[in-house]
């Protein structure tokens, strides 16, 4: 538990320097050009990310914002992609609004999810590897609603 506490840290920290990065470069540069290039980075990062939570976090872990999310970070990314050219100068400004507003969805989910994880280490729970549900241990009760 404590390598996924770090491992939650790490993405927490390199989210913050994705939303960060491009959003400097811009404006120290005064080219747009490389806000584009962060966001389809960050996005396709988040993407990753977001599928490796799913994968490799215990299923009472995961909150429910995760799927919300990814769906609604591949949607956007399709329609980017699907739109007319003549769209597309229109949907790029309004993702340089957008982009701000998803990243920081992305780090409070984050930040939400390292909480979890350190009550759940507080509370000394241990996870069977089988089905990624917490171990029953005799005299306390699983409930999920303290957990999430």
């Amino acid at each position: 538990m404590k390598n996924l506490l770090y491992f939650k840290y790490a993405d927490l920290a390199a989210q913050l320097l994705a939303l960060l990065i491009p959003w400097g470069y811009a404006a120290f540069t005064y080219d747009i050009n490389y806000f584009f290039f962060g966001y389809f980075t960050v996005f396709i990062a988040q993407i990753i990310s977001c599928m490796l939570n799913s994968a490799y976090l215990p299923k009472v872990l995961q909150l429910k914002d995760r799927k919300r999310y990814i769906k609604t970070i591949v949607g956007i990314f399709v329609f980017t992609l699907v739109t007319a050219i003549v769209l597309i100068y229109i949907i790029g400004m309004l993702l340089v609004v957008a982009f701000p507003i998803i990243a920081i969805w992305y780090m409070v989910t984050t930040f939400r999810e390292i909480k979890l994880i350190r009550m759940v280490m507080s509370e000394g729970i241990e996870f069977k590897k089988s089905d990624q549900l917490p171990a029953q241990e005799s005299g306390q009760s699983n409930d999920r609603a303290k957990l999430g």
